[in-house]
C-alpha cells in the first residue's frame, strides 16, 4: 500500500483519512471515532484492512463515512489529516506508508487499546478537538429487514466467533437454548457451527438456519430486525449490538472491559467463576483448557434474560428498564435512566399554551405536543416553525430540542406555545426524541422533523384518525412522498402490505401513555423503525393519505435514501410541489446541499 503524495497539501479542508482494520468487532469498537469526527464536522474516508471483505459494507449508506476505500488508496485524493486508527496487533504490517508523514494524527499507546479499546479509538478523535471524557456509543447504520422472516418476536443466535484458540470463548448451550423458545434463527458461516472442540452443534428442527445464506450487510440488517440476540463476545455479537438489537453477550474467559462501554441495549452475562477473565494473564490454566467459565453460565439463566426481552415475563415489555428517555445535559448521551412517572410533574397533561386561537382553552380537544429534534441546521428551522404556526388543530405547541454548535433559539419567534431547550452535550436522534417526550405537556405526540413539508391540516387529520382508532396507539403514513428539489424528482415509498405493520418515522403522532412504556432505543439512525417495530400488535393506524406529508432528499438527511430500491416509485414533481404553494419557493432556493447536521 502507498499513500499518494499531496495530501498534507491546500485541498483537503475538513476532510480526513481514517484507517481502520482487523476484525468485524474491532470495526464496530471503532465507530464512535467516526461518530465524534463527523459530530465535529469532518469529512471521513476509510480506508479498511478488514478480515472480512465484505465489512466495507456495514458503512454504507452512514453519513458519518463519505467513502470506504479497501485496501488501497486511490490517487488524487487529498486529506487535511490522516488518521492512522489501526489496532496494534497489525501496525507493524501496515506502518510503513505513514513513515515520516507530518499530516498524521499521533497514535497513542499501545497499552491504552488493551485496557479499553474505544478509548484508544477515540483518543485520536480527541486530537483533532473532540472533548476528552465523551464517549458516543458505538452504532452502525443499519435499518432492521424482515426480508429473512426475522421479526421482533425472534431470538437470533449467533454461536460462533473466530477459530483457533479464540473459539474457546464460544458457550456450549446455544442448542439447548434454541429449545426453549419457537421462534429461532442461527445466523454466522458453517464454521460458526461447532463448538470449542470441534464437534457440529445440534440445533432442533424448528430452528431457521440463515447461516452461509447472508451477505454481512444482510446479516446486520437480520440482527437489527430480531427481539433478541445472543452471542458470543464476536463480531456478530458486537454487531448486533451496534444495529441496536436487544442483545446478550456472553464472556467467560475474555473480558468485557478492555472493550470499553456498550450501549444500553447490550447485556453482558457471565457464569462468575473467580477464575474469569484469564485470557491476559493465565489463559484457560485453572481449568486445565475446559472453558468452566463458559460451561458455568447456565441455560436457565439466559433464557430468563431472553424472555424479558422478547416481553414474555409478567407485566414487563421489550424495552422496560433497558431503553429509557434521555433527561438533562448532565446525563451522558446514550445511559439509560428511569422514566420519571407524569404525576410527579402537576404541568403535564392538558394545559393552555396560549389563547391566541379559538379553542385553545377548550379541554375537549387534545393537547398535541409537535417535537422538533434539531442539529445544525439553521437554515430549515424558521420554515420548520413557520408550517407548525400555519396548523389549524387549535390546541398544540412545539418543544425543539437542540444540541447543535450553534444554538437557534434566535430564530424562533416570542410564541407561547414554542418552547425551547437547550442540550449542551450531542445526543443520539433516539436520545432526543426521549427527552422531547419527557418535555412535552400534550397528551397526543407528533414528530415534527425540521426539513420536511406538511399541509396546515396534518395535526387535525392525525388527531381524527387516532379518535377513529381507539384502540390504536400511534398513526402515520404507509406511503410517502419525498422530493429532491435540487434533482427536479418524486417519489412515492409504498410499504408492502404483506409485511409487518410500518409507517414512516416522520409521520408519527402518538399516545404520551404508549411511549412511556416503548420509549425509542437510543440510537441514531433507525430509532423510528425499531421503535415501530417493538410495539405490540394493532398499535399502529396507517393513513392512507399521503398528501399529508412530503420528505425531502438531501445531503443532511440522517440517512440515505435508495430511491432505486423498489419500494420508490417516480411520481411527477408537481405532485408534490402544486400543494406546497408559496413553500415550493423555499425548498427550490435550496440549490446547495444543506448544511450536513442531523436532527
Amino acid at each position: 500500500m502507498r499513500l499518494p503524495d499531496g495530501l498534507h497539501q491546500e485541498g483537503g479542508g475538513r476532510a480526513v483519512l481514517v484507517h481502520l482494520a482487523a476484525g468485524i468487532g474491532n470495526l464496530v469498537l471503532a465507530t464512535p471515532l467516526l461518530a465524534a469526527l463527523y459530530r465535529m464536522g469532518y469529512e471521513v474516508d476509510l480506508l479498511l484492512h478488514a478480515d472480512y471483505p465484505q465489512a466495507a459494507g456495514l458503512f454504507a449508506d452512514w453519513a458519518a463515512v463519505r467513502r470506504v476505500h479497501a485496501l488501497r488508496f486511490p490517487p488524487g485524493e487529498r486529506y487535511a489529516r490522516l488518521v492512522p486508527a489501526v489496532p496494534p496487533f497489525y501496525w507493524s504490517g501496515l506502518r510503513r506508508p505513514y513513515a515520516g508523514r507530518s499530516d498524521c494524527v499521533a497514535r497513542p499507546p499501545d497499552a491504552l487499546f488493551y485496557q479499553d479499546e474505544q478509548a484508544w479509538y477515540l483518543t485520536f478523535a480527541e486530537a483533532l478537538g473532540w472533548p476528552h471524557g465523551e464517549r458516543p456509543a458505538y452504532t452502525l447504520p443499519v435499518a432492521p429487514s424482515d426480508e429473512h422472516g426475522v421479526t421482533q418476536g425472534t431470538l437470533v443466535l449467533a454461536p460462533g466467533c473466530k477459530t483457533g484458540e479464540m473459539a474457546a470463548k464460544r458457550w456450549p448451550h446455544f442448542a439447548a437454548l434454541a429449545e426453549r423458545f419457537a421462534d429461532v434463527a442461527v445466523v454466522g458461516t458453517a464454521d460458526d457451527l461447532r463448538d470449542f472442540g470441534g464437534a457440529p452443534l445440534a440445533f432442533p428442527a424448528h430452528v431457521r438456519s440463515l447461516v452461509g445464506r447472508l451477505t454481512l450487510r444482510e446479516t446486520a440488517s437480520a440482527l437489527a430486525a430480531a427481539g433478541a440476540v445472543v452471542a458470543n463476545d464476536s463480531g456478530l455479537g458486537h454487531l448486533a449490538g451496534a444495529a441496536g438489537a436487544p442483545t446478550l453477550l456472553l464472556f467467560g474467559p475474555t473480558s468485557e472491559r478492555v472493550l470499553g462501554a456498550f450501549p444500553s441495549n447490550v447485556t453482558v452475562l457471565r457464569g462468575g467463576l473467580p477464575c474469569e477473565p484469564c485470557w491476559t494473564t493465565a489463559r484457560l490454566r485453572a481449568c486445565a483448557g475446559r472453558v468452566d467459565c463458559l460451561g458455568a453460565l447456565g441455560v436457565d439463566r439466559v433464557e430468563r434474560e431472553v424472555r424479558v426481552l422478547l416481553g414474555m415475563t409478567d407485566g414487563g415489555g421489550r424495552w422496560k428498564d433497558r431503553a429509557s428517555a434521555e433527561g438533562s445535559a448532565g446525563i451522558s448521551a446514550d445511559r439509560p435512566i428511569a422514566i420519571v412517572p407524569i404525576s410527579r410533574f402537576p404541568d403535564r397533561g392538558f394545559v393552555d399554551v396560549g389563547a391566541s386561537e379559538e379553542g385553545d382553552g377548550d379541554p375537549s380537544i387534545p393537547l398535541v405536543s409537535c417535537l422538533m429534534p434539531t442539529r445544525d441546521r439553521r437554515r430549515f428551522v424558521p420554515h420548520a416553525v413557520e408550517q407548525f404556526l400555519r396548523q389549524d388543530h387549535p390546541r398544540r405547541e412545539l418543544v425543539v430540542v437542540d444540541d447543535g454548535a450553534e444554538p437557534v433559539d434566535d430564530l424562533l419567534p416570542a410564541d407561547p406555545r414554542i418552547r425551547y431547550h437547550r442540550v449542551e452535550r450531542q445526543r443520539t436522534l433516539g436520545g432526543k426524541r426521549n427527552l422531547a417526550c419527557s418535555l412535552a405537556r400534550g397528551e397526543l405526540l407528533a414528530h415534527w422533523d425540521d426539513d420536511d413539508w406538511m399541509p396546515a391540516h396534518r395535526l387535525s387529520a392525525q388527531v381524527r384518525a387516532l379518535a377513529d382508532a381507539p384502540n390504536a396507539g400511534a398513526c402515520g403514513l404507509a406511503r410517502v412522498r419525498f422530493f429532491d428539489p435540487a434533482a427536479g424528482r418524486a417519489w412515492e415509498y409504498r410499504w408492502p402490505d404483506r409485511s409487518r405493520p410500518w409507517v414512516a418515522g416522520g409521520t408519527l403522532m402518538f399516545r404520551r401513555a404508549l411511549w412511556e412504556t416503548h420509549p425509542f432505543p437510543a440510537l441514531d439512525e433507525g430509532e423510528d423503525t425499531r421503535w415501530v417495530w417493538a410495539l405490540p400488535a394493532g398499535a399502529i393506524a396507517a393513513i392512507p393519505d399521503p398528501g399529508l406529508y412530503a420528505a425531502l432528499v438531501h445531503a443532511g438527511n440522517t440517512s440515505r435514501k435508495r430511491t432505486s430500491e423498489a419500494r420508490w416509485h417516480p411520481i411527477p414533481l408537481d405532485v408534490v410541489r402544486e400543494p406546497m404553494g408559496e413553500s415550493w419557493r423555499f425548498y427550490a432556493a435550496l440549490a446547495q446541499p444543506a448544511h450536513a447536521g442531523a436532527a
